[in-house]
């Protein structure tokens, strides 16, 4: 894993969503200077600030990390099927 993929994970979402960097930034309480930077420079933000990216566009960390969306619940459904 690297910052290039967090960061190409993050964009669509972004979009999709219906935000702007610097609105994203805004929501997360972090400086548009310092997002703007982390995404031009491809550096990854600290855990905890991955963390409220992910909480502000509705998603998981790991998500964000890895491109692919868990379902922590999967098994249990199947399950029930």
């Amino acid at each position: 894993m690297n910052a290039d993929d967090f960061w190409k994970n993050v964009k669509p979402v972004i979009k999709s969503r219906g935000l702007t960097q610097s609105r994203l930034a805004e929501i997360c309480s972090i400086p548009f200077g310092t997002l703007q930077g982390w995404i031009s420079k491809s550096v990854l933000p600290d855990v905890f600030s991955a963390f409220k990216i992910a909480q502000a566009l509705d998603t998981s960390v790991e998500f964000l990390v890895t491109g692919v969306e868990v379902n922590r619940y999967k098994d249990e459904l199947d399950s029930l099927k």
